[in-house]
């Protein structure tokens, strides 16, 4: 299916993920790499399932701090250029008769900025089925205002996604007070009229790995009041939790991208270092070991460079790709997806 812009559309995909009790993934990408690696999990998943249009969330986030994928998208660090590249790549992919598509993807804008990423909302359109506005920089009463106006300008052309949340205050240590409370997340959500509304129940990306956790009481305690429009960020800190008990206390969609490019970033260092006598020239190892960098090792069949490992597309597609694809696959399998059988 050609890509969900239609906001109707896509609040339909969550109203399904809702009833029937499942997850859609959303998946953050900055190269056409990643975006291809999640498309062949999904396809791959699907065809097993005998479900081939398995609803996905690809994510990117604009001028945002914490990360600027658009940016990044292409070499050109401007977020407009990158934007228009992947605009071109997902649409491209998802065409009739392409490769992927019977999936049923959307494409969504994530924490966007209220006072930087206004030129992406509007170049969105036509690309962007959803937005989540993230003014969580704000004390939570202004949050609320912005994200309301935002909603009124926007909410006939996305689905809107709020953070019903507000950043510690800078230098802070921070404590379980940060996590959202259920009495906020009803408050945000009849003032301002989003259709989701992301919660900080303790795996929040800015949560620091000592203290990221997964506070299922609380997310339950939400649910009981924003249940069906909860998202969840900072999913890569999970822990032993299931995606199917996230999707049991309330949450539609989660978020991931930090495991990612740390498992396929790591594979490519394994892989370097395994052939890098067929990578670096003689001069270069024997300088590195003499530097205490490599060992005898690594001059035992120094070799020469070769093509084989240099190029890009072997990167991709011997190393890195295959990972970050079964990685993929395995989070997929967990969100729950069986329940589309037969439907």
């Amino acid at each position: 299916m050609p890509l969900y812009t239609d906001a109707d559309q896509v609040r339909e995909l969550y109203r399904e993920a809702a009833e029937l009790g499942f997850l859609i993934p959303g998946l953050n990408v900055e190269n056409r790499d990643t975006l291809e690696c999640i498309l062949t999990a999904a396809i791959r998943l699907g065809s097993e399932l005998v479900v081939p249009g398995l609803p996905i969330c690809i994510s990117v986030t604009g001028r945002y701090e914490g990360r600027s994928q658009l940016p990044n998208y292409t070499s050109l660090g401007c977020a407009v250029e990158g934007l228009l590249a992947f605009e071109a790549d997902i649409k491209g992919l998802l065409r009739p008769g392409g490769p992927f598509e019977h999936l049923r993807v959307h494409a969504h804008l994530d924490h966007a900025q209220p006072d930087l990423d206004q030129d992406l909302v509007e170049l969105g359109r036509g690309t962007f089925g959803s937005v989540m506005l993230d003014a969580s920089a704000r004390p939570l009463a202004e949050n609320r205002q912005v994200t309301r106006r935002f909603v009124e300008r926007w909410g006939e052309v996305y689905l809107v996604e709020g953070a019903a949340d507000e950043l510690p205050v800078s230098g802070s240590a921070g404590s379980s007070d940060d996590l959202t409370r259920s009495e906020d997340a009803k408050l945000f959500l009849d003032e301002t009229g989003v259709d989701l509304i992301v919660v900080n129940v303790g795996t929040e990306h800015r949560a620091t790995a000592e203290r990221a956790r997964y506070h299922a009481d609380r997310a339950r305690a939400i649910g009981e009041v924003a249940g069906g429009k909860m998202v969840l960020h900072g999913t890569s800190s999970l822990g032993k939790t299931s995606l199917r008990e996230v999707a049991a206390d309330g949450f539609v969609r989660f978020n991931l991208w930090t495991a990612v490019e740390t498992l396929g970033g790591q594979a490519v260092a394994r892989d370097a270092l395994r052939n890098l006598p067929s990578i670096l020239p003689r001069g270069e190892l024997e300088e590195l070991r003499s530097q205490g960098v490599l060992g005898d090792a690594a001059l035992a069949h120094p070799g020469a460079p070769s093509l084989t490992y240099l190029p890009h597309q072997y990167r991709r597609d011997k190393v890195w790709g295959p990972v970050v694809t079964e990685y993929y696959y395995q989070v997929l399998s967990g969100c729950g997806y069986e329940r589309l059988v037969g439907r």
